[in-house]
């Protein structure tokens, strides 16, 4: 499992990879060097220290899907802000929707990328809500909702971008764990029980 989150988050590190590369046209230097440096940081995963640059980014660009996109991306890891990185998720999901394009990153992405990254990075806080409840003995039902919710999102990011050799086994991988969850509960990592 930790072998997969490493190749979901080298997936989204790509993506955004290319997000610097077009901001130079459409925002101050001060603007770029904030991007620039949240981006370089959470490649790096120095999460902490990128979300503040990619907080202060957002601030000054309300209406940038891609800014709250790295925000989500930020808060999301290593110790989720479960709420905070879901709306972002969303905000540049409907950001997206409002404004019919991506703005700053249009010209290194389309729009069915973008929103396929969102539901892929959807599906991994989902996937990591899952993995902390199994820690804290939260009842069955409930985590299977969250592995529920991840595949949905898995499945909506790869009939956006069905080449996606990520996506597909993120969708093999949660269909296979889902199935076998229907066989045998899932058991708490803490004691050892079924949940």
């Amino acid at each position: 499992m930790r072998s997969m989150r490493v190749r979901w988050a080298g997936a989204a590190g790509f993506v955004l990879a290319a997000l610097p590369l077009v901001l130079a046209g459409c925002a101050s230097s001060n603007d770029v060097e904030l991007f620039r440096r949240a981006l370089a940081l959470s490649q790096e995963g120095r999460w902490a220290e990128a979300e503040r640059f990619a907080r202060a980014y957002v601030l000054k660009h309300p209406d940038e899907p891609g800014a709250h996109y790295l925000w989500g991306r930020c808060v999301a890891h290593p110790n989720p802000q479960f709420a905070l990185a879901t709306g972002e998720f969303h905000t540049a999901q409907q950001l997206l929707l409002r404004k019919g394009e991506l703005g700053l990153i249009g010209t290194e992405m389309t729009p069915s990328e973008f929103e396929a990254a969102i539901y892929q990075e959807m599906a991994l806080l989902h996937m990591r809500w899952a993995s902390y409840a199994l820690d804290l003995e939260i009842p069955e039902a409930l985590i299977y909702s969250r592995f529920s919710s991840a595949l949905d999102n898995a499945r909506k990011g790869l009939a956006l971008t069905p080449e996606s050799s990520f996506l597909m086994e993120m969708v093999a991988d949660l269909e296979g764990m889902l199935e076998l969850q229907k066989r045998r509960p899932f058991r708490s990592r803490r004691s050892g029980t079924n949940v």
